[in-house]
């Protein structure tokens, strides 16, 4: 492993344990040293180093210390909501369900559900939608 393998392999620890700073400021090194290669400055790892270290920068106060969330037992992934979530909406939209989903009516399912969640669902906008659903009425899923 050359030291520039082991300066990269570093960089996602300090990402992980929420310290964007100190990565980019890695990063930011390990390019200057890397500078004084011959032809360094048109390869892919140049180009590779530059984008991770803006995205790094651009986003290091947002960064989540997943190791103290993962040392607390709190979830460090949505990816098992996000999976049951993606097999419900491509079995309703699949085309050979008689049942289907339209996109409108999946993006205003979506909409619904998030009210309810965020307790946005008034009880007037509930008798709205009741009514138009007993007199035929089609109302838009963005409210008024």
């Amino acid at each position: 492993m050359t030291q520039a393998d082991a300066a990269i392999a570093t960089k996602p620890w300090f990402v992980w344990h929420g310290k964007g700073g100190k990565s980019v400021a890695r990063i930011k090194a390990l390019d200057d040293a890397l500078l004084a290669r011959a032809g360094y400055e048109y390869s892919t790892l140049w180009w590779n180093l530059q984008r991770v270290s803006g995205y790094i920068k651009n986003n290091a106060g947002t960064l989540v210390n997943y190791a103290a969330r993962h040392r607390r037992g709190l979830a460090i992934s949505s990816s098992i909501a996000e999976s049951a979530v993606n097999l419900v909406v491509s079995n309703r939209m699949a085309k050979k369900q008689q049942m289907r989903w339209t996109d409108e009516g999946a993006h205003c399912l979506a909409q619904v559900r998030v009210a309810v969640l965020n307790g946005e669902l008034s009880p007037g906008r509930l008798a709205k939608l009741a009514k138009a659903s007993r007199t035929g009425i089609r109302l838009s899923c963005h409210p008024p």
